[in-house]
């Protein structure tokens, strides 16, 4: 073989590797990039929920609004399902919320056995403030954040 023709085969094997590596790379950057940008908006989302239950708990404090048949719907432990249903219908994302225990007071409310995983992760971890792991698949995630409930005094 000729030596031009070993510096030709030298060279388009350095080419595809270098080509190989620099598309490893920008794949891991996508994926970093997006992975971070689900973990935004999730957080993001989490902001508005807990936003929405601190202004309606004090609306029902500082009023002192009774809890019974009529305003129970209210109480965000009993709406943000049925919000997390609607938002779906505005947004096609394929992002899902919920607030959920594993004592609910709605049953609609009740973990199941991923948020289950998920309690029990921030029972055994009590400085964690989030949890983001995959669901089922890579292409799926479940996001997680604790609500620790304070009682009023």
């Amino acid at each position: 073989m000729k030596l031009q023709t070993k510096v030709y085969i030298i060279t388009a094997i350095i080419f595809l590797l270098h080509f190989m590596v620099s598309i490893t790379i920008g794949q891991r950057q996508i994926k970093t990039e997006v992975l971070s940008n689900i973990k935004d908006n999730a957080r993001n989302v989490r902001g508005v929920l807990m936003a929405y239950r601190s202004v309606y708990q004090k609306i029902f404090l500082n009023h002192q609004i009774q809890i019974n048949d009529t305003t129970l719907e209210f109480l965000p432990a009993y709406a943000i399902s049925r919000i997390s249903d609607e938002f779906t219908q505005w947004v096609n994302s394929g992002l899902t919320f919920n607030t959920v225990s594993d004592h609910p007071r709605n049953p609609r409310n009740m973990a199941d056995p991923v948020e289950l995983e998920a309690i029990n992760y921030f029972r055994k971890h009590k400085s964690a403030q989030e949890r983001f792991v995959p669901f089922t698949s890579k292409d799926f995630y479940h996001f997680s954040q604790p609500i620790y409930i304070v009682r009023p005094e």
